[in-house]
């Protein structure tokens, strides 16, 4: 007879089943990340080169950008719903409005928007050497 505890680990219980769901949803946000990430380069790279519709690209990605950074902060766990106020998440949410705001210049035409994504790349270059200190 099995006990619980064996069961706990099979492929078939429902704990196992959750793991699996969390592990392959935390996959496909990361690539969604990256692909927004892509879309946001991209309609930079476009706004350099004249192009008239490079800040909708540049609004799309940051857009998804920030609510993808807005549902990592969200806790998946029933115990302890209260959402990670660190700082590295806020530094976070703070370069993906600034991309935002740069789309805003983009849109109005003002060179100020290289100012955002500058702003926006050093605060995403201090983020990923913080969480190199903290994974470690």
């Amino acid at each position: 007879m099995k006990t619980y505890s064996s069961l706990k680990n099979s492929p078939f219980s429902i704990l196992f089943l959750q793991k699996l769901l969390i592990m392959q949803t935390s996959k496909y946000i990361d690539i969604l990340f990256y692909t927004a990430a892509f879309v946001t380069f991209g309609g930079i790279i476009m706004h350099i080169s004249a192009e008239p519709t490079g800040w909708k690209l540049v609004t799309l990605g940051a857009s998804g950008m920030l609510l993808i950074r807005l549902f990592k902060m969200f806790p998946k766990h029933k115990n302890n719903p209260k959402p990670k106020y660190n700082r590295l998440p806020m530094y976070q949410l703070l370069s993906s409005s600034a991309l935002i705001l740069a789309a805003y210049f983009m849109f109005k035409e003002s060179n100020t928007w290289g100012a955002a994504v500058l702003f926006s790349a050093i605060m995403e270059f201090y983020i990923s050497l913080r969480l190199q200190k903290e994974n470690k």
